[in-house]
């Protein structure tokens, strides 16, 4: 039976590389980056390139998916496939629309400057597998600050980082690939580098058990610093002031049993997810199994629970692996924010999921409901939300 040899393949992954500014009718982006690239030229000895930024165009299953870096508020289309936010310049701008950047993968997208790529399409897969995991890797981006080197990669963060890690991590083979003749492309280099850091993260044997309190996983510190015990101790007299709903439901006071004297304590601790359905909240100890109030449940079942201006006597349970992992993801994918604060005070890489999955491989995760709510596990991640 005669083939069509000419037959559509049913997914591909698509490379273009456009020039820095293209589409942009104002000309600023392109002026400022030819500034950008004459003082850096000048400073490095070397000639002058064009600056070049990229996207991906991805079929799978028959379904066209456009991935690329974009300011916030290029684009007004309410459904353009938003993964993920980061800020731009410096953390704390990103409070504003001005100075964020949003990652796109957009099911039906188009690319605004597609039509002045260099090149065109540049095929570089027809594997379904590979088509697949580059969709499934973009929400786990890690949204770093946009002209910055926060990961210590030796590049800045932009949205050739974005394309670079996924062609790395999905497995494409990118020791061939890089910017058109007379191109450059500054931020490529700073998504391999930390998909290979991270695939080699993954591939390493599982460390031992942790035997010692202050020996601890992921580089975390065995003891809280004052850094440390300022964030997660503020909460605390903001609660007992009667001001616990300027926390929102950010942090939330535990009241505990103690295991030897029966005296009540309180712990403030910070709410990492929500599951509406199941009316439960999820927290951790970031100190371990030790921490006395992890030590006080296993023992007494808590007292109450306040968050925000919500009050109740809870019945808690401690989270399976799988569970906990689950709540670590969508934590790090909701609140960047707060990822990189806690990354920052407790002295842990949670800007991936081998970090994820080494720190709650040894930290107890624990869901607290209102005692009246009926118990329903944690499904897969997506149907655990955090309040933004």
């Amino acid at each position: 039976m005669p083939t069509d040899e000419s037959a559509p393949p049913s997914a591909s992954v698509d490379l273009y590389w456009l020039p820095l500014g293209a589409g942009d009718n104002t000309h600023c982006v392109r002026t400022n980056g030819r500034i950008f690239e004459w003082v850096t030229a000048r400073y490095e000895h070397r000639e002058h390139l064009e600056l070049c930024h990229s996207a991906l165009e991805v079929l799978t299953d028959c379904r066209r998916y456009v991935i690329e870096m974009a300011p916030v508020w290029s684009f007004v289309a309410p459904d353009r496939g938003v993964v993920g936010e980061g800020p731009v310049g410096l953390r704390w701008l990103g409070g504003s629309r001005l100075f964020r950047y949003e990652v796109r993968c957009w099911r039906d997208g188009t690319i605004p400057d597609l039509a002045e790529a260099v090149g065109g399409p540049h095929r570089l897969s027809e594997d379904p597998a590979l088509a697949a995991r580059v969709i499934s890797l973009a929400p786990y981006f890690p949204t770093a600050t946009w002209g910055r080197d926060e990961l210590g990669t030796g590049d800045m963060w932009n949205s050739n980082s974005l394309i670079s890690w996924l062609l790395a991590r999905s497995g494409h083979d990118t020791d061939a690939l890089g910017p058109p003749v007379h191109g450059r492309a500054p931020g490529w280099t700073a998504g391999l580098v930390l998909a290979g850091r991270e695939m080699r993260h993954v591939a390493r044997p599982a460390r031992a058990a942790v035997r010692h309190e202050t020996t601890t996983p992921a580089g975390l510190r065995g003891r809280p610093g004052r850094l440390a015990l300022l964030v997660f101790r503020l909460p605390l007299p903001l609660y007992r002031a009667g001001c616990g709903r300027l926390m929102g439901r950010t942090f939330l006071v535990l009241t505990h049993v103690g295991r030897s004297t029966g005296r009540p304590h309180a712990t403030a601790a910070m709410v990492l997810a929500e599951d509406k359905t199941a009316g439960e909240v999820f927290i951790c100890s970031a100190w371990g199994a030790r921490a006395d109030w992890i030590r006080n449940l296993r023992a007494h079942p808590a007292l109450r629970v306040q968050v925000g201006r919500e009050s109740f006597v809870p019945h808690h349970r401690f989270l399976t692996p799988a569970e906990a992992f689950a709540v670590g993801v969508a934590f790090r994918h909701l609140h960047p924010w707060r990822v990189r604060l806690i990354s920052r005070v407790l002295g842990v890489d949670l800007g991936s999921e081998a970090g994820i999955r080494e720190f709650v491989d040894s930290r107890p995760f624990v869901a607290l409901r209102p005692a009246h709510s009926p118990c329903r596990p944690v499904r897969p991640t997506r149907r655990v939300e955090e309040r933004r």
